[in-house]
């Protein structure tokens, strides 16, 4: 038992452990990720407030299973960890600018409701929901880099951390088209009015 504790994995389990510990037990605010969850999977129910299940099969089922697939043809090594973090480093900042600009651009909307669109709720709900789909995005990013960072500092690859990394990058590519529909409407609704 001493060994397992004191082994690699048996340390990041505690580590997980104890953050869970704190997240759930305990209910600590500061790191808490729970409302950036809450809020994202509101995004997927319809106005009556049921869950649309085939958004979520296309934004969480379908990357988990890609995960699996390329899993199966090639466990992760420190080459593609190398560009896991640089690519999700980039888009982390992209996102951080990105929120930057819904932020200003539902200020303007709540300003001047003709600046954006003739459909002001419609405008404002969308940039609601990429603000929670941006928040969402950035929080995977940092999953990522700290799972490929833990990679990279122990080199260790197996299977099981080969699956969560690709399966969370697989997640943040393919809610990324969700944040190009939702500022699509926006934009979109302006320009053709």
């Amino acid at each position: 038992m001493k060994e397992w504790i004191l082994s690699t994995k048996g340390s990041l389990c505690i580590i997980l452990l104890i953050w869970l510990f704190n997240s759930c037990i305990l209910k600590v605010k500061y790191a808490s990720l729970h409302s950036i969850f809450k809020n994202y999977f509101k995004c997927f129910k319809s106005e009556a407030g049921k869950v649309l299940i085939a958004p979520l099969v296309s934004y969480f089922v379908l990357p988990v299973l890609l995960a699996g697939v390329v899993v199966r043809e090639k466990i992760i090594d420190s080459s593609i960890i190398e560009i896991l973090t640089i690519i999700v480093s980039i888009l982390t900042a992209m996102l951080f600018t990105l929120l930057t600009m819904i932020i200003e651009m539902k200020a303007k909307v709540k300003e001047d409701p003709s600046y954006y669109s003739i459909e002001v709720k419609a405008s404002q709900k969308a940039l609601i929901e990429t603000y929670y789909v941006v928040m969402f995005e950035i929080t995977m990013c940092v999953i990522v880099l700290i799972l490929c960072l833990i990679n990279a500092f122990t080199c260790s690859f197996d299977v099981l951390q080969s699956f969560l990394i690709y399966a969370c990058s697989f997640i943040i590519i393919c809610n990324l088209l969700v944040i190009v529909k939702r500022i699509f409407k926006v934009i979109d609704t302006d320009i053709n009015r």
